[in-house]
């Protein structure tokens, strides 16, 4: 911006300033943070535009949800006085047959109305692509690559707000005023807050969940009796092997660093940073030596773009990775 906003209302009518509100990501984050470090006197008023965002953002929904209503209305009173047609002669001999037909099509309308409108939401991301989604209640999970969200579309139907993730989610997760429970179900464990943030993994070679703020219970789905509580720097986890819960202590912030476009490997067997290519990229990697699957790798290198990637991993481990279409090779 060549001259920054003054007011309130200048602020929360900015589109980049919205997005940031609504659907924040790193980038966002980084342009904001420094805008407020550069107009210290202006961090009321950014406190006040986040609100008007909120607020309009909520006044929206609130239309959009008197207007399915209205639309429920007039569809039952459509039915309502619809007369009824009296037996007797056959379908073709009164002219009201006809009408009958129509009744049956507004019912079939109704029909794909509502499951139109509580059918599930389902969002997911390609290979390589991550994405930052807003849920109904103002929670947001940034989704990283492979991976898919399903919610319903409104949550204030329901007693627990509750998503499925398969593939790997940071969760800021909205405290409500009714103290309303958040659960998120994955294939291996159910993990359940009321409001923090929390990096949860759910693909074939992992399920787990690091606890970045506030305090979460993490439940197995294969042994329900089995459950943990956690406090932040918590890890839990669970392995296909022994489908239990283990718990430990651990740096949150390498956990997420996936979100800026990074990873960070501490003592990585080589073997797991493959299956993380796999799963994040969409390639199949080999071997051609089963030894290198235990060479340790640590550091941070770029996410962003697999050749990058494989480029640096060549360079610190003296190992070769060539790709050959869909698939990346591991040579001496």
């Amino acid at each position: 911006m060549n001259s920054p906003p003054s007011t309130p209302a200048h602020l929360a009518a900015d589109e980049s300033f919205q997005r940031w509100v609504l659907h924040p990501d790193a980038e966002s984050e980084r342009h904001w943070a420094a805008f407020a470090e550069a107009n210290p006197a202006l961090s009321e008023s950014i406190a006040e535009a986040r609100h008007l965002v909120r607020l309009l953002r909520a006044e929206q929904e609130r239309t959009a949800r008197e207007a399915a209503q209205a639309t429920k209305a007039r569809l039952f009173a459509t039915l309502a006085e619809t007369p009824v047609v009296p037996l007797g002669r056959a379908w073709w001999q009164r002219p009201a047959s006809w009408v009958a037909a129509s009744v049956a099509l507004v019912l079939l309308a109704v029909g794909g109305y509502f499951y139109q409108k509580n059918a599930p939401v389902e969002i997911r991301t390609a290979f390589g692509e991550t994405r930052v989604v807003t849920l109904p209640d103002g929670s947001t999970v940034t989704l990283n690559a492979n991976s898919s969200l399903r919610y319903a579309p409104d949550f204030s139907e329901t007693k627990i707000r509750e998503v499925t993730l398969t593939g790997e989610g940071f969760f800021r997760v909205r405290h409500t005023p009714d103290h309303r429970r958040f659960r998120v179900r994955t294939a291996r464990m159910d993990v359940e807050v009321l409001g923090t943030e929390f990096d949860l993994t759910a693909r074939p070679t992992v399920a787990r969940v690091v606890l970045q703020t506030g305090k979460v219970a993490v439940q197995s789905r294969q042994n329900p009796a089995e459950s943990l509580t956690m406090k932040p720097g918590d890890l839990v986890e669970v392995t296909p092997r022994t489908a239990r819960l283990t718990q430990r202590r651990v740096q949150p912030a390498p956990y997420r660093a996936w979100m800026e476009g990074l990873w960070v490997l501490q003592n990585e067997p080589l073997d797991a940073v493959a299956r993380r290519i796999e799963e994040e990229f969409g390639v199949r990697v080999t071997f051609a030596r089963e030894t290198d699957r235990t060479v340790e790798v640590s550091g941070t290198v770029s996410s962003r773009d697999l050749n990058d990637l494989t480029a640096v991993l060549t360079e610190t481990l003296g190992l070769r990775f060539e790709r050959r279409g869909d698939e990346v090779h591991i040579l001496p």
